[in-house]
C-alpha cells in the first residue's frame, strides 16, 4: 500500500453530543490500517457514538487520483440497506403493514420484502447484460416456490424485493431511488447526496473509485438500485446516523446477519459484505455500542489480503471494548439481537414428494413466445439423472425433493455459467400434465475463482412445461 494516508474527519451530525471533535481515539484501528500492505488502495470508515466519523484512505483510484473523502464508491449490498432505511423512515417505522404483494395465498409485509424473501429468485445484473426481469416474472417465480413450499437461495447482491417495492416506494413525488434516498434521509443525514451511475456528470465520473469500463457496467446494473454511489464522506455520515437509530437488524443472506464479534464472545455484530466490479465492501455494525466499521478494498485474491478486513475489525473491536465493560449491554438491545438471530434461522425444507410419476417423461416449453426453447427429460427410473436443454446448452443433473417440489443440483453448462433449477409438478395429479419451474442462469465474472465469489449476473426465468411430443 502506498505511503500516502489521509485522515478525513466528517462534520458531526447536529444531533450528536459535541465530544471528541478532534477525531482523536481509535489508535488500534489507525495503526492496523497504516500497517496494511497487501492492497493497492483501501478505505476505512469507523463510527463510534460521541465521535465524528473517521475516514482513512490509502492509494489511488483507477485513474491514478488519490482517494479522498469525496471519492464516490458503489454501494452494492449497502444500496439495499440504505434504501431499507429510507423506506423505514418513509413509513415512520410501520413496516409490518401489507406490501400489496402476494406470493401464493399470503400477502407479504414490507418488513419481509426489505429483509429478503426466500420465495423470490436471486436477481441482479452487474456484467453489462441487457436482461430485463420485471415484477410479473418475479411474482410468477415466487408463486412456484410458495405453491410447492420451496426456498430459493439468496446472495448479498440479489435484490428482487426492491423491484417489487418500487411501486410503493415511488407512489409519491419521488420517482427514482436517488430522489427517494435524498428526500427521506438527507434531512437526517446532512450532506447525503446519492448518485446513480447512469446519470453522472463529467466531473463526478472523474471522482469514482471505479475504472471507466466498470462505471459504464454499473450504469447498466439491474435492479436500478444497484447503480447507487455515495462519497466516502456521505457513507460515514449515514453510518453514524444509522448506528444510533432503532433501525431493523436484518437477518437474511441478501441483507446481512448477526454473528459473534471476533474478540468478545458475549457481544454481537451485524455483518454484510459484497464484491463486484473490482470493489469489495465489508460492513460490521455493533448495535450495543452504536458503532460501525466499513472496509473498502479491491477483491481479495490471496490469503493475506482476505484477512485484511478481519484484522481491521479485530483492531476496531480492541478500541471499542477497551473500556472493559464488554459484558454490559442495554436489555432492549439484547432483545433486538435475539430477535435478529432467531429470524435468521430457517427451518429445513421438507422432502416429501416422490418423483416416480415423472420417470421417463419428457417436457418442453410452449413454442412461439420468442424465447429459447427449454426441454427437460427425466431418467427412465428413480435415481437416474435428468437432461435439461436450454437453447444450445445441454446439462445433466440430479434432483432432490424440496417441499412439494424438486430442486436440481447447481450445474455448469459452460465454465462461465451456472444453472439453478426448481420444479413444481401439477398439484394433486397422479400423472402431471403441466410443470412450472424457475431456472436461474448465473453468469460468473471473469475473476470468479474458488476464493473469489462470482458477481456477474443472476437472471431468473419462469417456465411452464408441457409434455414434449417430439
Amino acid at each position: 500500500m502506498k505511503a500516502f494516508l489521509a485522515f478525513a474527519l466528517v462534520a458531526a451530525l447536529s444531533a450528536l453530543p459535541a465530544q471528541d471533535q478532534t477525531g482523536a481515539g481509535l489508535p488500534q484501528v489507525r495503526a492496523a490500517f497504516e500497517a496494511t500492505k497487501e492492497c493497492a488502495w483501501a478505505a476505512l470508515i469507523a463510527v463510534v457514538h460521541g465521535r465524528e466519523p473517521l475516514i482513512l484512505t490509502a492509494g489511488s483510484d483507477a485513474s491514478g487520483k488519490e482517494l479522498t473523502p469525496l471519492t464516490l464508491v458503489p454501494l452494492l449490498v449497502l444500496a439495499k440497506v440504505l434504501a431499507a432505511d429510507a423506506i423505514h423512515v418513509q413509513l415512520d417505522g410501520k413496516i409490518d403493514v401489507g406490501s400489496g404483494e402476494k406470493l401464493g395465498d399470503r400477502e407479504l409485509t414490507v418488513r419481509e420484502l426489505l429483509d429478503g424473501v426466500t420465495l423470490l429468485p436471486n436477481f441482479y445484473v452487474l456484467d453489462g447484460g441487457v436482461d430485463v426481469v420485471d415484477a410479473a416474472l418475479l411474482r410468477n417465480c415466487g408463486a412456484v416456490a410458495a405453491g410447492a413450499n420451496m426456498q430459493m437461495y439468496g446472495t448479498s447482491l440479489g435484490a428482487p424485493e426492491f423491484v417489487l417495492l418500487e411501486p410503493r416506494a415511488f407512489s409519491g413525488r419521488d420517482k427514482d431511488w436517488p430522489t427517494l434516498l435524498r428526500s427521506m434521509l438527507a434531512p437526517r443525514v446532512p450532506g447525503l447526496d446519492p448518485a446513480s451511475a447512469d446519470a453522472l456528470g463529467e466531473q463526478e465520473r472523474g471522482c469514482t473509485i471505479l475504472a471507466a469500463d466498470d462505471l459504464t457496467t454499473l450504469g447498466a446494473a439491474r435492479p436500478s438500485l444497484l447503480r447507487t454511489l455515495l462519497s466516502l464522506k456521505s457513507i460515514g455520515s449515514w453510518l453514524q446516523w444509522r448506528a444510533q437509530q432503532q433501525v431493523p437488524l436484518w437477518a437474511s443472506a441478501r441483507m446481512g446477519r448477526m454473528s459473534a464479534t471476533l474478540t468478545q464472545a458475549k457481544e454481537q455484530r451485524w455483518v454484510t459484505s459484497a464484491q463486484a466490479l473490482g470493489v469489495s465492501l465489508t460492513l460490521a455494525q455493533y448495535p450495543s455500542r452504536q458503532a460501525a466499521l466499513l472496509c473498502v478494498q479491491p477483491p481479495a485474491t490471496t490469503t493475506s489480503s482476505r484477512e485484511i478486513s478481519r484484522a481491521l475489525q479485530r483492531a476496531f473491536e480492541g478500541d471499542l471494548f477497551a473500556s472493559g465493560d464488554e459484558d454490559a449491554q442495554d436489555p432492549a438491545v439484547e432483545d433486538r439481537l435475539r430477535a435478529a438471530l432467531a429470524a435468521g434461522r430457517v427451518a429445513p425444507a421438507s422432502a416429501t414428494m416422490a418423483a416416480s410419476a415423472l420417470d421417463g417423461t419428457r417436457w418442453c416449453t410452449a413454442s412461439g413466445d420468442g424465447k429459447e426453447a427449454v426441454r427437460l427429460a427425466f431418467g427412465a427410473k428413480a435415481g437416474e439423472r435428468l437432461t435439461l436443454t436450454v437453447g444450445s446448452d445441454t446439462v445433466t443433473f440430479s434432483m432432490a425433493p424440496m417441499g412439494d417440489g424438486l430442486r436440481a443440483t447447481p450445474t455448469r453448462p459452460r465454465p462461465d455459467v451456472m444453472f439453478h433449477f426448481w420444479l413444481r409438478p401439477e398439484p394433486n395429479a397422479d400423472k402431471p400434465t403441466r410443470l412450472t419451474g424457475v431456472l436461474i442462469s448465473q453468469r460468473l465474472s471473469g475473476a470468479a475463482t474458488a476464493a473469489l465469489p462470482p458477481a456477474g449476473a443472476s437472471v431468473p426465468q419462469y417456465l411452464e412445461l408441457v409434455p414434449d411430443k417430439q
